[in-house]
């Protein structure tokens, strides 16, 4: 990401993948706890692991969501037992309404950038479609371009992966703004995978009934006679 928005800093930084376990994440649950004199039961613990897709970010503002809440804003002067599901659940809503506008303006830009291209819309709209219905782990670890061709060629028989792959190429240009904020997708070339850059579209995707605009670029496409050819550049 960094590289991305400063390609000056090619060669002068150094990449460390940091990866928060579950038992790193409960961890999280047993020190906080510990300071505001509260007890998070089990179920509580497993569901916030679960929705936060590993990072303690998130993790962390699903717990202050979810106490206040429940009214907790303080240390509590007696152990209190914290074990409402339901609260957890709606601080997880909360958070993905907040979200909206960002992943709506995420959809927008996309969308945008797929109409204004002279090549293929209908090959980017059927990968768009594809990759956002991968599972959490895969967009966790990353999608393989051999799956998302699969899939995207089982939807239109037309697409050819030399093709997609000069599209996902072309994926994290066509999210970011002119001042290359706002990347949600990344693209490894090395690896050859698209992963989530930021973890809070799967909780959004999870707590949202979201209508991507994909299958309205696909009808699109169609209507226009694409015939899914992309111009290698």
């Amino acid at each position: 990401m960094l590289l991305y928005l400063n390609p000056d800093l090619t060669g002068r930084v150094e990449e460390v993948a940091i990866v928060w376990t579950k038992e790193d994440l409960r961890q999280v649950f047993e020190n906080g706890g510990n300071a505001l004199n509260m007890k998070f039961n089990d179920e509580l613990q497993e569901r916030a692991v679960e929705v936060c897709f590993e990072n303690v970010g998130i993790l962390q503002r699903l717990i202050l969501g979810t106490l206040d809440e429940l009214g907790l804003d303080v240390e509590q002067e007696q152990l209190t037992c914290v074990d409402n599901r339901e609260a957890l659940d709606a601080a997880a809503m909360s958070y993905a309404e907040q979200l909206n506008p960002l992943y709506q303006q995420f959809a927008e830009r996309v969308s945008g950038g797929i109409r204004s291209r002279s090549d293929s819309t209908g090959i980017y709209a059927h990968a768009m479609a594809v990759i956002l219905e991968a599972s959490d782990q895969e967009l966790i670890r990353g999608v393989k371009l051999d799956d998302i061709y699969e899939k995207a060629h089982a939807r239109e028989a037309r697409i050819q992966k030399a093709n997609l792959r000069t599209v996902l190429e072309k994926f994290e240009g066509l999210q970011v703004d002119g001042d290359g904020r706002g990347l949600v997708l990344g693209y490894n070339e090395s690896t050859r995978e698209i992963s989530a850059v930021d973890r809070q579209l799967l909780l959004y995707r999870c707590y949202s009934t979201v209508k991507w605009p994909w299958e309205d670029l696909i009808a699109e496409a169609e209507a226009g006679h694409d015939d899914f050819s992309v111009i290698v550049e």
